[in-house]
């Protein structure tokens, strides 16, 4: 089975909601300090979009994500998970729940239609990076007829 990687690169600005609040990156927030001895996450591709997948194929569509930390401190991997469960994608763990500085992990996520149609869910991250503690990746596909 080949597994497509993607190449994709969309750079997320890390944003901080004010009040001490946490909420997931929104591009129109202020840019957040960081400062010494913090986590920094980054996500590639931050984004992913299957295009179309015929239903029922032998071989299933995959796309591996990478979870880099840019920060001085360990970054801790709190959560993933799908937003929508019921849609036909499915995550693999991801490598590690401890990400050193400088290094990364990564996680599979796959798309295997079983019937046509458009199809949307987002893979939620959580984590102690204090500027942008969650993240939600939005992916898409198309089933279509093989």
């Amino acid at each position: 089975m080949t597994r497509p990687t993607a190449l994709l690169v969309l750079m997320m600005a890390p944003a901080c909601v004010t009040g001490g609040a946490k909420d997931t990156v929104d591009s129109s927030d202020p840019p957040c300090e960081r400062g010494a001895d913090e986590p920094w996450i980054e996500v590639e591709p931050s984004e992913y979009d299957f295009s179309e997948v015929a239903v029922d194929e032998e071989w299933e569509q995959f796309v591996e994500f990478t979870v880099d930390n840019l920060g001085d401190a360990d970054l801790h991997i709190q959560n993933i998970e799908l937003e929508d469960p019921s849609q036909p994608f499915d995550l693999f763990s991801i490598s590690t729940v401890l990400i050193r500085p400088e290094q990364h992990a990564t996680f599979d996520l796959r798309f295997d239609p079983e019937t046509e149609g458009p199809y949307a869910t987002a893979v939620l991250i959580e984590t102690d990076d204090s500027c942008v503690p969650s993240l939600r990746l939005e992916v898409t596909g198309q089933g279509v007829a093989e």
